[in-house]
């Protein structure tokens, strides 16, 4: 839900952001992190080990 903020602030609708100028953009779309999830889950959902698997969603 940050896609009406980035494009009414692109457009010049909303005057200012209340952040650091010079700071990333740092936006990891929601359908790529809950597509790994379903992935990680359809590999690892069913395993009786209980090792720890790190996974990195970007």
């Amino acid at each position: 839900m940050i896609d009406p903020l980035l494009l009414y602030y692109g457009k010049g609708v909303l005057p200012c952001q209340f952040t650091d100028p010079h700071a990333p953009v740092d936006i990891v779309p929601v359908d790529i992190v809950v597509n790994t999830m379903v992935a990680v889950m359809a590999k690892h959902g069913n395993r009786p080990d209980l090792e720890l698997n790190l996974y990195h969603a970007s």
